[in-house]
């Protein structure tokens, strides 16, 4: 795990991150599943897409992929209050779970795969270590 120190002497902090996605539909069905507030957002003369600020200030937008943006393949990792609660959400919108729920040195975890096949980890908050 990365301790804060580490954090505080890089001098950046990640405040943007961008997916394209070759079914937007799809992405945001299943981001909004994982608890993201998305809103559609345009720019200008650029396309529709769907935006997400988290309460650190985070922005998570989703594009649809062009010729000239092509989709995104990236890992992610959420940390969520109840993984159960989320597996339903997922479970609705037929989501595809890659690995289920289990206990381990970092907590109750499970992966998720999204619409575009990226790997999404999925951390409960409170839950306890395994000794």
């Amino acid at each position: 795990m990365i301790d804060k120190q580490m954090t505080e002497s890089a001098g950046a902090c990640l405040n943007l991150v961008v997916l394209n996605s070759a079914n937007l539909g799809a992405a945001v069905a299943f981001y909004k599943a994982l608890g993201l507030t998305l809103v559609s957002e345009r720019h200008g003369n650029g396309p529709e897409h769907f935006a997400a600020v988290s309460d650190g200030g985070l922005v998570f937008e989703l594009y649809p992929a062009s010729d000239t943006r092509p989709v995104s393949k990236i890992r992610l990792g959420f940390s969520v209050a109840s993984i159960d609660r989320l597996l339903k959400s997922i479970e609705e919108i037929s989501g595809e779970v890659a690995v289920p729920p289990k206990s381990g040195q970092w907590g109750l975890r499970a992966t998720l795969v999204d619409p575009d096949g990226n790997k999404v980890d999925i951390a409960q908050r409170d839950s306890t270590r395994a000794d």
